[in-house]
């Protein structure tokens, strides 16, 4: 005997027993088990993992439900074609009596009502999960959302946190406009939440890829076609330009790359650690500094920061103060307001006396000019006096000393 049939043969009995006895003690409400296994089964193989207690669930909503309660589910049931569609089997867990209505303690989503239009949610932000309404729902009181806020959407309305979107049926002319974040533009209707790749369909809008393949399975978005995230792409690679394909011909940003100009895809440069990042002038409204090349991040654009080198390409390039030119140093790097004598690199200071030895050394003396800076601050702040000159002869016959043999002749 078919489930519909059973269940159908029943319904005249249930519609006229007490509510006071056992659901699976009555006469006649095997049938509502059987609904409970058929309807579990159909959406294990829509979905399969994620409705874990579908059964216990569901026999439990059936179980304290008034007669009349579970009468009016199993007309539902016929009317959603509940074990036809994917669509219509979840409609029928987001119904009462089965799903619990805000403040209702919960173990998932699912099991709370509106979740088919992602306007229920199960929280345990307060410490114990319960159902609660999501910002955009319509509400009457604080306790109803999330959030704890139910106030005018500006539409006269009441709903949670302020947010308005249209529900499920509701007029719509992109994602946006829904509370599910679906809209079938087709129709002009919200659609309920999307399922993912590989859920049973009956058409695009039901999947998150809005990809419904022949084998009326919600398919991954091929090579070409526009993508928000990886994971919905065939490929697995959403490219820079939201578009997915098998390989992407750049390194995308953190990845491993050369130093070819060519090998960081469009935005991109390849930093100091052969990784992808974003070079100065690029976006760090998300992740600061972390994701710029080198290493600052002012106003929501990359920079280098104070004491970075610099070039004195773009007045932007440093995040304070300017490019300027460190003549002990022989580097340029971006400085502000003058240190305390002897505290930064960026301190106003002259070139060393040509004096200082007979041949002056090929390699770069900056780490020397350090040291001496270090031990004697006003070399670098004032003046390079004979005293700075002295030091340094005297430390380039010293052994571990960062002027070791810069002056081989002294004067």
């Amino acid at each position: 005997m078919s489930f519909l049939r059973r269940v159908g043969a029943g319904a005249t009995l249930v519609f006229g027993w007490a509510a006071a006895a056992s659901c699976a003690s009555v006469l006649g409400l095997d049938g509502f088990q059987d609904a409970a296994d058929n309807l579990c089964a159909k959406l294990e193989a829509c979905e399969p993992g994620k409705y874990p207690d579908c059964r216990a669930h569901v026999s439990a909503g059936l179980d304290t439900a008034s007669a009349s309660a579970r009468g009016s589910w199993l007309a539902l049931l016929g009317q959603s074609g509940a074990l036809d569609s994917c669509a219509g089997a979840r409609l029928a867990l987001d119904a009462l009596p089965i799903c619990h209505d805000p403040g209702a303690t919960c173990a998932l989503d699912a099991h709370c009502c509106g979740f088919t239009g992602l306007s229920a949610k199960c929280d345990a932000s307060s410490g114990t999960a319960s159902c609660c309404k999501t910002d955009g729902a319509k509400c009457a009181s604080d306790l109803e959302c999330c959030v704890k806020i139910c106030t005018d959407d500006g539409s006269g309305k009441k709903s949670c946190g302020g947010k308005k979107c249209a529900a499920p049926g509701e007029g719509c002319k992109a994602d946006g406009d829904c509370c599910s974040m679906n809209c079938d533009k087709t129709a002009g209707k919200c659609a309920l939440g999307c399922v993912n790749e590989g859920a049973s369909c009956t058409k695009a809008t039901e999947c998150c890829t809005q990809s419904c393949g022949v084998d009326g399975k919600c398919a991954c978005i091929p090579d070409g076609q526009s993508c928000a995230s990886p994971v919905e792409c065939c490929s697995k690679v959403c490219n820079d330009k939201g578009k997915c394909e098998t390989k992407m011909q750049c390194a995308g940003f953190g990845e491993t790359c050369s130093d070819a100009a060519s090998s960081c895809c469009a935005t991109l440069e390849c930093g100091d650690k052969q990784k992808c990042c974003r070079p100065n002038g690029g976006n760090c409204t998300e992740g600061g500094a972390t994701v710029c090349c080198k290493g600052g991040c002012d106003n929501g654009a990359c920079c280098s920061p104070l004491e970075a080198p610099c070039t004195g390409a773009s007045k932007t390039e440093c995040c304070r103060g300017s490019c300027t030119k460190v003549e002990t140093l022989g580097v340029s790097l971006c400085c502000a307001a003058p240190a305390p004598c002897g505290t930064s690199p960026c301190n106003a200071n002259p070139a060393p006396l040509q004096y200082v030895c007979a041949v002056l050394p090929a390699t770069d003396p900056s780490a020397c000019i350090k040291e001496i800076c270090k031990e004697k601050p006003a070399c670098c702040c004032s003046a390079w006096s004979s005293d700075c000159a002295q030091l340094v002869i005297d430390r380039s016959k010293k052994n571990g000393s960062a002027c070791f043999g810069k002056c081989a002749t002294p004067v």
